[in-house]
């Protein structure tokens, strides 16, 4: 088994997380910040992009507020939320700036996707959670296992948050039509458990 972190889009229970976090995975589990568990739905997911799309039956969740990455400078000071090492350390933050902006990142850019590089620390288990601005919003996807696998984990990126909403928009057109409603909340990070490969 392995672990990850997880963004609440919805109040419904719909989640974004890296697609590699739940790759292969025989069952997925959420578990709340209140130690709340469920299963979940894999809804969709993208290689590509390095995201996905899950599913819980759960109501009157507290869900994140998206910001726009378009808006990011370097130096802005950002939080990484999200569970390095699993459960134990679930709920851990992280601080620091915008290093860098529209990075490409060798084969991770080839399909045109660019970086948001930033010098908080995102360790295996953040991948999939939360970078936000000071405001509390939601401004890229962490995705660890780039900056592991280049750099031993001493440059760290995250998905740039435009792309990434579009994409998680197109995965969760194929599981329904309708449009999402957004409001005002704090960001909630979750901890994600797989099991089987």
């Amino acid at each position: 088994s392995s672990s990850g972190s997880g963004i609440i889009m919805t109040a419904d229970g719909y989640i974004v997380t890296n697609a590699h976090v739940v790759e292969d995975a025989a069952g997925i589990t959420v578990v709340l910040e209140n130690g709340d568990a469920y299963a979940a739905e894999l809804i969709g997911a993208d290689s590509d992009t390095d995201l996905a799309v899950l599913k819980i039956e759960a109501s009157n969740l507290t869900y994140a507020e998206f910001g726009n990455s378009d808006e990011l400078e370097r130096g802005d000071r950002v939080i990484a939320i999200g569970n390095p090492g699993g459960e134990q350390f679930s709920g851990s933050i992280t601080r620091g700036v915008i290093s860098g902006l529209n990075r490409s990142v060798g084969s991770y850019s080839s399909n045109g996707m660019t970086y948001i590089q930033t010098d908080a620390a995102i360790n295996p288990g953040n991948s999939g959670g939360p970078l936000v601005n000071l405001h509390g919003q939601v401004i890229g996807i962490t995705s660890g296992s780039i900056g592991e696998a280049l750099y031993n984990a001493k440059i760290l990126f995250s998905t740039a948050e435009l792309l990434a909403w579009t994409v998680v928009i197109v995965l969760l057109s194929l599981a329904f039509e309708r449009l999402f409603l957004w409001g005002l909340a704090r960001v909630e990070s979750v901890l994600l458990e797989r099991s089987g490969t």
